[in-house]
């Protein structure tokens, strides 16, 4: 009789032992399937005016079980953004290294991921790109594409250009052919200032002048030089 007692005893015992081991597995795998905590974008959020190189930012997303946090980071124009621009990212900001473009309505959300490869999905955030200014967009080499009065260009006069240069100084090239057909070119260097988005003073020491702006835009400029119309093309 003791025995059969002694039996039932470890057999309930034993019940008791799996399945308080069974629970444990249970909250485990639980904790196991848990993603990382919920998270909000901070920067930029449903804002105008937004700079052309802007930085991303967002909460930091915590985990239960602290583990690793990644980051893929979307931006597109289409809503939601499909267009992935950071994967397995380490930090909670980022910063763009190409331009945006201007004037457009841009999407984006941040992917959270653990190292079980579980997710959590931040917020939808969208933003507006301002538009460029006079001094970004006139920036860079413009060929002569007509001189307007005058008869078309050559191709060996194509290939003058105004170059406008991040350190406030402009480079005009002339081409032209001599009497032999040969191209030839001469160039100057003065220093050129924006005041406002339709005029730029063009200046070499105390000499100086102001030419006026009719069109630019990314591809076109021209330009008003103290009567001469110029046409051009950006490179």
């Amino acid at each position: 009789m003791r025995k059969s007692i002694f039996l039932k005893s470890n057999i309930f015992i034993l019940f008791i032992s799996l399945t308080l081991l069974s629970a444990c597995s249970n909250d485990d795998d639980t904790t196991a399937q848990q993603g990382p905590d919920d998270f909000n974008l901070l920067t930029p959020n449903n804002s105008g005016n937004v700079d052309l190189l802007p930085t991303f930012t967002w909460e930091e997303a915590t985990h239960p079980n602290d583990e690793n946090i990644t980051y893929d980071v979307y931006l597109d124009t289409q809503n939601p953004p499909q267009n992935i621009i950071a994967t397995n990212h380490s930090f909670n900001f980022l910063d763009v290294e190409e331009e945006l473009e201007p004037e457009t309505t841009y999407y984006w959300q941040v992917v959270a991921k653990d190292s079980n490869g579980n997710t959590t999905t931040s917020n939808l955030a969208s933003f507006s790109v301002r538009e460029k200014t006079t001094a970004e967009l006139v920036l860079g080499k413009w060929y002569y594409a007509s001189i307007e009065g005058e008869e078309p260009l050559n191709d060996c006069q194509k290939n003058s250009y105004l170059d406008f240069k991040e350190n406030g100084t402009i480079e005009i090239k002339h081409f032209n052919e001599n009497n032999s057909t040969e191209c030839n070119s001469n160039s100057s260097v003065y220093m050129y200032e924006i005041i406002n988005e339709a005029q730029i003073e063009i200046s070499m020491d105390t000499d100086s002048e102001t030419w006026n702006i009719i069109q630019l835009d990314d591809t076109n400029l021209s330009i008003d030089a103290q009567y001469i119309v110029i046409n051009c093309v950006r490179e």
